[in-house]
């Protein structure tokens, strides 16, 4: 299930899905761009991951988040986009 470009879920096993976070890197040996998916984290169900995602704010770029009112408004957006995917996938 596709969140954003750079955030997904995916199925692991009949056990767990996945939070997927593609990471962006240089490759030392030729200085070339390098992308990768990297797991973010293990979750029994796709509404437990979805929960995740927003505990741990992965939709929001701290960085970029200097003060209390854009983080809040980083949180609403975060937010809908879950609130998205979970209509997408109809998860309970």
């Amino acid at each position: 299930m596709k969140i954003t470009d750079t955030l997904k879920i995916e199925r692991h096993d009949k056990f767990n899905v996945v939070i997927l976070q593609l990471s962006e890197g240089v490759n030392p040996k030729n200085n070339e761009p390098t992308s990768k998916w990297k797991i973010e984290g293990y979750y029994t169900s796709a509404k437990h991951a979805l929960q995740a995602i927003i505990s741990k704010d992965l939709l929001v770029d701290l960085d970029q988040t200097k003060t209390l009112s854009a983080y809040i408004e980083h949180i609403k957006t975060q937010n809908k986009l879950v609130l998205d995917a979970i209509e997408k996938v109809g998860v309970n």
